[in-house]
């Protein structure tokens, strides 16, 4: 997907979250989101947080050690606090965490 790859941060995300419901290839979909969580961007964390979750109940599984990173790195950013939040809730219900 081209949008995802774009830089252009509401584009890309859009085309994220629309790949994170949609696409079969879950650890594809997981790596970039896994890429959107490193991005300094606020929408762009924010979709790569919110795909996790998606990928998540979709495929049943996530990695967790790559989750964990995720996690780690951002729970202290007040941009994507709520949303670290929400998503280590979402991966403790579904008994990834």
């Amino acid at each position: 997907m081209a949008e995802i790859a774009s830089g252009e941060p509401v584009r890309a995300s859009r085309a994220l979250l629309a790949a994170g419901l949609g696409t079969p290839d879950g650890a594809w979909v997981e790596a970039c989101a896994v890429t959107f969580c490193a991005h300094n961007d606020p929408t762009m964390l924010r979709a790569g947080l919110l795909v996790l979750g998606h990928v998540a109940r979709r495929f049943g599984a996530l990695n967790a050690a790559a989750a964990h990173r995720v996690l780690a790195r951002l729970a202290a950013d007040p941009m994507v606090e709520g949303d670290v939040n929400d998503l280590r809730e979402d991966l403790r219900q579904l008994g990834i965490l």
